[in-house]
């Protein structure tokens, strides 16, 4: 036989290329799908069959090669055949054997320090295709194959040596100074001895594995449904050892292949702006490299190549309109300003002399008080007081705002005011009750007063606004003010809500209804969990016995949502089903094994099954019971047919039924005497006596019975026997 791609023999029984199976005695042998493929199966299980008739062996299990999406590069990334790889193509599609990589490279403009060294993967799972870096194999610990991958027949590649020094080691090169890796993937095969489950990452300073010095990147654990490894955050690195330190048994590793990830980002270029000049142009692996011009130096525009002398007079009106511009001389920058006589130069400008820097206006708390001088010829200056404070004799002093008892001029005789003390502005007021009356502000005057609350105002929760009366979700509902003295408001709600009052501020909210009972679904356990469900929130139902819930379920305004996805699924399964039995009249019958023909699922409430003989047809030839989940059949004597047997597996009120038949041969009985002859007694040379045969012998099959007389005396001399007829 020869094993298709991907297939490879596992187990004790295991497949292999040129293997010869017969009908008989060596019928089957035992095979797996390589990583990287995806077992199908069209009715069977992954096992080549030879028939009784010889041939070609068969199989109804096929491994199909995984593929991966369609490649989407980037607008800054795209093809290159970097090194043996071919160039990626947009739109392409990769597998995981036969064209599982092609090179990529960052666009013009674009650059990352590994842009030659990196591939797209199809990684063994499929899916998306995703950035690893072509690696090199530099040397490994092991006697024979060297670090070249053998080819299995027409499967996939692997390495697998004989015998290693110690734990298996292998050293690669990544030909990248310093990159930083992101995840490491260690595929190969489980098949109970030569699975990788433990192994290291290693950051070596040489590509030598006896010499090289090496520090730990990760420990790491795999399994066959889980081959990557993460490194983010690791530190860069050109030498990475492999140190398998455990496999699922004894052996050594049996490895398809090992893929270096990294987080692969096409930057951009970046720019040398002015005052910078370019010391090294860019690459689609390299930055460019700016520096900055000496002092007294510029470049003009992005990217300049070289500097110039420095202008620090271009604008010459830089120093206003009482002074004139004089360029410095390099290595000094910038320039100096000759300024007209009563003007002095301040930060670069002729400006007039300053003569509020010997007085401020905020001798009397106003620290934001501004002084303005007067511009020369004029001397002297005026005072801009901050907010809260006016002038007054040159200085600002703090302005009283509640000279008018603001507070109480909407109705609150009881309100308290309170100056804003500069640099406030206005007033506060402290309210008789805040329940009823509420501090407000006019934006425009800044004086404020104490108002009747307004119930019904726009309420701010967690930074949310929202109407009152709706905030839990009725959007129909409607608010009505309490007014003053009463405090609060009230809510006329939505079908579906109910009014509901905070006991201490008297705001009134529109509930949602919860919902009451459990949800009415079919075999839904009434006494289940869902009972007061809030509304907004799901509940997970109970099921009766023998049945699972498929999902939650939603309490709507005090309705649960039920659809046809929503109900108790059936938890009682067949696991197994029994053969036919033919057996010979009057023959016996081996109990059958019941304890693994019915499965119940975890979530159906219980793992007990009630099994039990449901119906026997006919009833007259056979006799049954069911002791210690074993069937015990035993036959009536000489009768034969065919019994239909049912036995039915019960949780709660779910049952699932198992038939199967059970064949008596017939076997040809000899007569047997159902009514014998007593005795008889008659007088010397007496008539002739007759005694019935009719129903003396019975044959259970039914055939013609001949009949016979033998005498058991020598003094059968004395008599005459005879039959006639059956007399």
């Amino acid at each position: 036989m020869t094993l298709s791609d991907g297939m490879i023999g596992t187990g004790s029984d295991a497949c292999y290329n040129g293997l010869v199976l017969n009908g008989v005695f060596d019928k089957e042998c035992d095979y797996t799908c390589m990583p990287g493929y995806t077992g199908v199966s069209t009715g069977g299980s992954s096992q080549f069959e030879c028939g009784i008739n010889g041939g070609a062996a068969t199989t109804n299990y096929e491994c199909t090669e995984n593929q991966c999406h369609s490649i989407q590069m980037g607008t800054n990334m795209e093809g290159s055949s970097n090194g043996a790889i071919n160039a990626c193509v947009s739109s392409q599609q990769l597998s995981t054997s036969a064209y599982s990589s092609c090179g990529i490279t960052c666009s013009d403009g674009y650059f990352d320090d590994a842009a030659t060294r990196t591939k797209l993967s199809c990684l063994p799972s499929g899916g998306a295709t995703v950035p690893t870096l072509i690696v090199s194999a530099e040397e490994s610990n092991c006697d024979d194959n060297g670090l070249e991958y053998t080819v299995d027949g027409d499967s996939l590649t692997y390495w697998r040596p004989s015998s290693c020094s110690g734990n298996v080691k292998i050293m690669y090169s990544t030909s990248v100074s310093a990159h930083s890796l992101t995840g490491v993937q260690v595929v190969s095969l489980y098949d109970g001895t030569n699975g990788v489950v433990n192994f290291k990452v290693m950051s070596c300073d040489s590509s030598s594995v006896d010499s090289a010095t090496c520090v730990l990147m990760k420990e790491c654990t795999l399994s066959a449904t889980s081959a990557t490894c993460d490194l983010s955050g690791t530190d860069p690195t050109r030498f990475v050892m492999i140190e398998i330190t455990q496999l699922e048994s004894t052996g050594t590793p049996y490895l398809i292949g090992v893929e270096f990830f990294e987080a692969f980002t096409c930057e951009s270029w970046s720019n040398c702006v002015a005052g910078e000049y370019v010391v090294v142009q860019p690459t689609n692996e390299n930055d460019r490299v700016c520096l900055a011009c000496p002092s007294g130096y510029t470049s003009v525009g992005l990217n300049a190549e070289s500097c110039v002398q420095e202008d620090g007079c271009v604008d010459a009106t830089v120093c206003g309109d009482h002074g004139t511009c004089v360029d410095n001389i390099p290595p000094y920058s910038g320039y100096t300003c000759s300024c007209e006589t009563g003007y002095h130069e301040q930060s670069g400008v002729c400006v007039d002399v300053n003569e509020c820097s010997s007085h401020t206006c905020g001798y009397a708390g106003d620290v934001n008080a501004l002084c303005v001088d007067k511009i020369a010829p004029e001397v002297g200056f005026t005072c801009v007081c901050s907010s809260g404070y006016v002038e007054s004799g040159g200085v600002c002093v703090n302005e009283n705002g509640c000279e008018s008892n603001p507070c109480s001029q909407e109705g609150d005789a009881d309100a308290v005011c309170h100056d804003s003390v500069a640099p406030s502005t206005g007033n506060t007021c402290s309210c008789s009750d805040t329940f009823v009356f509420e501090a407000s502000t006019d934006t425009t005057t800044g004086v404020t007063v104490c108002k009747d609350i307004d119930g019904c105002e726009t309420r701010v929760v967690n930074g949310v606004s929202f109407e009152p009366c709706t905030q839990y979700g009725d959007a129909g509902a409607t608010c009505f003010d309490m007014h003053a003295p009463q405090r609060g408001n009230g809510c006329a709600c939505s079908a579906g809500y109910y009014p509901s009052t905070n006991e201490y501020t008297s705001e009134t909210e529109c509930l949602p209804n919860s919902c009451e009972g459990n949800p009415m679904i079919d075999n839904v356990d009434m006494n289940g969990p869902c009972d007061s469900t809030p509304s907004g929130s799901v509940c997970v139902f109970e099921c009766a016995a023998g049945y699972k819930s498929s999902q939650a379920v939603l309490c709507d305004l005090g309705v649960f949502q039920i659809d046809s996805s929503v109900r108790c699924n059936d938890g009682l399964e067949i696991t197994n089903t029994l053969e036919n039995v033919i057996v010979e009249e009057d023959g016996t019958i081996q109990s059958i094994d019941l304890s693994n023909l019915f499965t119940v699922d975890d979530d159906a409430g219980t793992n007990s099954v009630q099994v039990y003989v449901h119906d026997v047809s006919p009833s007259n030839i056979i006799t049954s019971s069911i002791v210690a989940n074993a069937l015990n059949l035993n036959l009536l004597q000489d009768m034969n047919g065919v019994v239909n047997v049912t036995l039915r597996g019960q949780v709660g009120n779910n049952v699932k039924d198992v038939h199967f038949q059970i064949q008596v041969l017939p076997e040809d009985d000899a007569p047997r005497v159902s009514n014998p002859i007593a005795p008889v007694s008659i007088l010397e040379d007496s008539n002739t006596f007759v005694v019935s045969l009719s129903d003396l012998f019975v044959d259970v099959e039914g055939d013609s019975i001949v009949r016979g007389v033998r005498a058991r005396s020598a003094r059968i001399l004395i008599i005459s026997l005879m039959i006639v007829s059956s007399s």
